[in-house]
């Protein structure tokens, strides 16, 4: 969907095969709903429980995509076609010669590390893409901190325990920690406080003020995830998986002093209104 943010901006159609139920999947169904309803980038054709099998041309060349849905066939004619179906580690670790060494390649094809970036050949470190999900940059660079302080003799490991995950669209979205649905199938209780971006100061002084900010806690106000959908997610997520691995409560975000207006706020204003202590939305 990032690549459908970019074209759209350009002024392309663009057309969606999607393999799975729904665009987004690994985001909450509520943001995904969100982005859909506000933004018009998004209106194009979107045809999901669909999966490619192969491409035709027709007789003056333009390509198009043959995709089984749901037991009949679905051709999607476009003049070109981009194929957006993540990447694969284990052409890149072919070219490595690793049956030279004591490094061992699991079931899924990734690299097996221990939390100090070492494989199972102690002289080899493994970080990134190969080391295993979620393929992030941001991850990658923080295991690559790891492995040169351990290199240089200094301890370090990689025990972070949440990795916030970012979707470049219009608007942004970013999640870290539980989201609702993963929540509600570990706990029985649940806090949830959303705070809508149309009611952020800083959102509407700048005509940024679709989608909303989603906290999620267990029943004794212990926080287990967030989700976040409009203008700077990208940058407000940070907060969030700093609370996550501080394991930090509702009460130690919606007490800390937020500058204002930010856009960081609202995320105080959620964790409120998890606790129906929210004064600035009903």
């Amino acid at each position: 969907m990032e690549a459908v943010t970019k074209f759209c901006k350009f002024g392309a159609t663009v057309k969606v095969v999607e393999a799975r139920d729904r665009v987004l999947g690994m985001f909450d169904e509520e943001i995904v709903d969100s982005i859909q309803e506000t933004s018009d980038m998004y209106d194009d054709e979107i045809y999901t429980n669909a999966m490619a099998e192969n491409v035709e041309y027709t007789d003056d060349g333009k390509p198009v995509l043959v995709a089984e849905q749901e037991g009949e066939e679905l051709r999607v004619e476009g003049d070109y076609i981009l194929v957006a179906a993540g990447r694969e580690t284990e052409p890149v670790l072919e070219n490595l010669s690793l049956e030279n060494t004591d490094v061992e390649v699991n079931d899924d094809g990734f690299v097996e590390t221990d939390e100090q970036m070492k494989t199972t050949d102690n002289s080899i470190f493994c970080i990134g893409d190969s080391s295993g999900e979620p393929l992030l940059a941001h991850k990658a660079y923080r295991q690559g901190k790891v492995a040169a302080e351990v290199a240089a003799g200094k301890p370090a490991a990689f025990d972070n325990q949440y990795i916030p995950a970012v979707m470049y669209t219009d608007p942004e979205v970013a999640s870290v920690g539980l989201n609702e649905k993963e929540a509600r199938e570990e706990y029985d209780d649940l806090m949830i406080g959303r705070f809508p971006m149309s009611a952020s100061g800083r959102a509407l002084s700048i005509d940024k003020d679709s989608g909303f900010v989603k906290v999620i806690a267990d029943s004794e106000e212990k926080l287990l995830g967030a989700q976040i959908v409009g203008a700077r997610a990208s940058d407000m997520i940070a907060e969030a998986t700093l609370a996550l691995e501080m394991n930090a409560y509702l009460d130690d975000i919606a007490n800390t002093i937020h500058a204002h207006p930010t856009f960081p706020e609202a995320l105080a204003d959620a964790a409120e209104a998890a606790k129906d202590e929210s004064i600035h939305s009903f």
